[in-house]
Parts: structure tokens; C-alpha cells; sequence
């Protein structure tokens, strides 16, 4: 009993000949070639072809002039942080306003016994320069960012308070 192997058919999904089927004479690397003549380059032959299967073409040819094939679309999603949007805003205003803001870091110093008896072996200037390099040697970054927004904040609530106080009037 001899089997007979059916064509393979390919429609085309991209391009001038959207929607037209064509059975594949003969493939290698390089080029696919059709019965009707046409070739495609086999390696662009998923971008523009689909295979035809058990009979069902994608794409009703008769009306292929008007048919597109677009991808579903996908929802994107795009986020942006608040930052994102309002500090361009605050980096464009022409009017603002001076505040001075209080920060408040714990550190650790000698008592005022042990800071005299060395002011007074090494000198006033000796002293205050070291002084100055020890407390801020305990001073990290994030520390000092933490009690500079604990000092935002406070300053935020003066401004709702000041806003909720002109509401009253």
C-alpha cells in the first residue's frame, strides 16, 4: 500500500499576498519555494507564513484585501512613581520660599569633666578640632537622612496647621 503524503500548504500572513495559500514545491535553508512560482526566504518564513492545518486557512483569501493581522494587544502598564512626576514640578518653581528646619541626632560625647581635663592637657583649638571629627565620625548617612525627613515632616505639619488655622477665619 502506498501512503501519499499530503503538500504542505503555507498562508500568507504579511505582506501583498496576505491571505493567499500556497503549497510548497520544494525547501532547503536558503529558500522555500511555492508551486505557483513564488519563494520566500526560509528564514523569514515564520514572520510572514503560517502553516495551513487539516484544511483551515487563517485568512479568507477572497477578502484578504481588506484583512490585517495585528497582534493581540497587550495592556501595558505603565507606572510612575509620584516622584517621578512632581519633582520635575518642584525643580521648575520660580517662587519658593526659605525655611530653616531643626535636626536632631543623638551622639555620644565625654562628660564635661573629662572634655575639660583635656582641653586643658592639649589646648582649646587640639580639643575642638577632635572634638568636632569624633562626634561627626558617628554621624552615618542614613542617620542623618532619617532626622532630616523626621524635620520635613514637622515642617509639612506646621504648613497643615497653618492651613487648617486660615480655613477658621
Amino acid at each position: 500500500m502506498v501512503e501519499i503524503q499530503e503538500a504542505k500548504k503555507l498562508q500568507w500572513i504579511k505582506g501583498d499576498k496576505i491571505g493567499t495559500v500556497e503549497i510548497v514545491k520544494d525547501e532547503d535553508s536558503t529558500w522555500t519555494n511555492f508551486k505557483s512560482g513564488r519563494r520566500i526566504s526560509t528564514p523569514l518564513l515564520a514572520e510572514f507564513m503560517t502553516e495551513v492545518t487539516n484544511g483551515r486557512v487563517l485568512i479568507d483569501e477572497t477578502n484578504n484585501s481588506s484583512v490585517h493581522i495585528k497582534p493581540k494587544a497587550q495592556p501595558v502598564q505603565v507606572s510612575y512613581s509620584n516622584e517621578d512626576v512632581i519633582m520635575p514640578i518642584f525643580k521648575k518653581m520660580e517662587k519658593t520660599d526659605k525655611h530653616k528646619i531643626t535636626v536632631s541626632i543623638e551622639i555620644d560625647i565625654p562628660n564635661v569633666n573629662m572634655y575639660k581635663i583635656l582641653e586643658d592637657s592639649f589646648g582649646t583649638d587640639a580639643i575642638e578640632s577632635t572634638f568636632k571629627s569624633y562626634v561627626n565620625n558617628q554621624i552615618d548617612q542614613e542617620i542623618l537622612k532619617s532626622s532630616v525627613n523626621d524635620a520635613i515632616e514637622n515642617l509639612i505639619n506646621s504648613f497643615d496647621s497653618r492651613m487648617n488655622n486660615s480655613s477658621n477665619i
